[in-house]
């Protein structure tokens, strides 16, 4: 894999069918593409150093290039610092600039931007809590993206829906957004239905859905 691509990179760094030699040799060539400028490779860099793949495990490093990447207006690291920021993660917890990052992440069109920003403005993070705005955010994404990060979109719809964050309790709305997963045990007033919710858990699978995922698995479907 050659430096411009980071793509390619990152599935030898990340270790797919190859040696410790060539994951450590996959991090270098990202880490020497971001010193040539490439911002997207700051991205890797930090995830790398944050896990301790290809460089030995340093949080406080990885915050530093996710905080770098963010300010030269890379949107996956200004995502990652906005959560750096909210959690303490190699870096002072600091709330206000955490919301400031995210909603940064979010106008960039990051997907995952987008959940976050709406985190924080469900929570309050560094300023009064603002769950009919995050109810929006997280719906606009979803009309207008199919990305990996849909599946934890849908996903806390569900959770607003089925808790009442900012909106009603109500439980067809979270079941809809849940994917199913209400469907499985005919819980909350609904009958069982195992073909829709299937059907429904297989959607949320293909958009990248963790939770769906496991739920599958462990339903042997």
């Amino acid at each position: 894999a050659q430096a411009q691509d980071p793509f390619g990179l990152a599935l030898v760094a990340w270790g797919w069918g190859v040696s410790n030699y060539s994951r450590q040799v996959a991090a270098e060539r990202h880490l020497q593409a971001a010193l040539s400028g490439d911002t997207r490779s700051y991205y890797f860099v930090a995830k790398y150093k944050g896990i301790g793949k290809g460089f030995p495990r340093d949080e406080v490093d990885a915050a530093r290039w996710h905080a770098r990447g963010a300010e030269l207006g890379q949107p996956g690291c200004m995502d990652r610092h906005a959560s750096n920021l909210a959690y303490g993660t190699g870096v002072p917890r600091n709330l206000v600039a955490a919301r400031r990052w995210a909603k940064l992440a979010w106008s960039h069109g990051d997907g995952f931007g987008a959940v976050k920003y709406a985190t924080a403005l469900r929570l309050g993070w560094g300023g009064a809590p603002a769950p009919t705005e995050a109810i929006k955010i997280l719906k606009s994404f979803l009309e207008r993206n199919k990305t990996e990060a849909s599946g934890l979109a849908f996903y806390q719809l569900g959770q607003t829906y089925r808790l009442g964050w900012g909106t009603a309790v109500d439980f067809k709305k979270a079941r809809d957004y849940l994917l199913g997963r209400l469907l499985c045990g005919g819980t909350k007033g609904f009958s069982a239905d195992p073909v829709r919710a299937k059907s429904l858990l297989k959607q949320a699978q293909s958009l990248g859905s963790e939770v769906a995922k496991a739920e599958l698995r462990a339903r042997g479907w």
